[in-house]
């Protein structure tokens, strides 16, 4: 247990130095960290910790290229406390309730949201390297700039599905929940896919856009030099953690339906 939570807290300390997280932002991580440790154990922080490796490591991969198109999304480096809490808190609240009631469905939960998180943030990281134009998911025949909300490419599509079934994989070999090995890698992967797709459709359709007051540029910021945005298309209050809390969401449902139908 010691160990455990020592490990929670260097995790923290070194997203806060690397600059993966702010300062908030890690303090809230440690605490879904705990959660997850206390609740599932060593393996399912295991399965957070490649989480979030993978995750830091290819949000900074090429990151000076990334900010370089011409259209990629006004996003920090550094993520802060909303993206941690948008991604990890389906997970956490799967982890708190395992401690409590236990049960595998639980784990369901907890693998369809992880597997969600890591398709969605390797997708989008991994597209933006595609040379290929984003196309809209739910107007395929629209192209977009590169990082916009619903935008997919060949290369960030199949870059998902592999890291949904991938973590699916890891968690049968490290035998991550009292689940049977060919339900729990069903229940991760398709939850994941589901998930990672959903959150393009998601973005797509409900997440709110505004047009600058100053220059009359569409984007997903709500003020845009330094004027505040007309919503012109979405939902106002849905922005892209909301986006991304909805997508975990998704996937952790569909885990538990492939669980309990397979």
């Amino acid at each position: 247990m010691i160990l455990g939570v020592i490990a929670v807290f260097a995790l923290g300390a070194g997203a806060y130095r690397f600059k993966a997280l702010d300062a908030r932002g890690s303090i809230a991580g440690v605490c879904m960290a705990l959660a997850i440790f206390f609740g599932g154990g060593w393996r399912w922080l295991g399965l957070l910790l490649i989480f979030f490796g993978l995750a830091t490591f290819f949000t900074k991969f090429r990151r000076d290229y990334k900010k370089t198109l011409g259209g990629v999304q006004e996003q920090e480096t550094i993520r802060g406390v909303r993206n941690a809490v948008a991604n990890g808190s389906v997970a956490a609240a799967a982890a708190i309730a395992e401690g409590l009631i236990g049960g595998n469905i639980f784990g369901a939960v907890f693998l369809g949201a992880l597997a969600t998180s890591t398709a969605d943030t390797l997708a989008t990281e991994i597209g933006l390297l595609s040379r290929e134009k984003p196309r809209l998911i739910i107007s395929l025949g629209t192209t977009v700039p590169p990082g916009t909300s619903g935008g997919i490419t060949v290369v960030g599509t199949l870059v998902g599905i592999s890291s949904a079934i991938l973590i699916s994989i890891i968690a049968v070999i490290i035998n991550a929940a009292s689940i049977i090995p060919a339900k729990m890698l069903l229940a991760g992967s398709i939850g994941g896919i589901a998930g990672v797709i959903s959150d393009s459709f998601y973005g797509a359709s409900l997440q709110g856009r505004y047009k600058c007051g100053a220059c009359g540029t569409v984007s997903e910021s709500r003020r845009h030099h330094d004027a505040k945005g007309v919503p012109v298309q979405g939902i106002g209050w849905i922005e892209n953690n909301t986006v991304n809390f909805l997508s975990t969401l998704t996937g952790a449902v569909v885990a538990v339906i492939v669980l309990l139908t397979v």
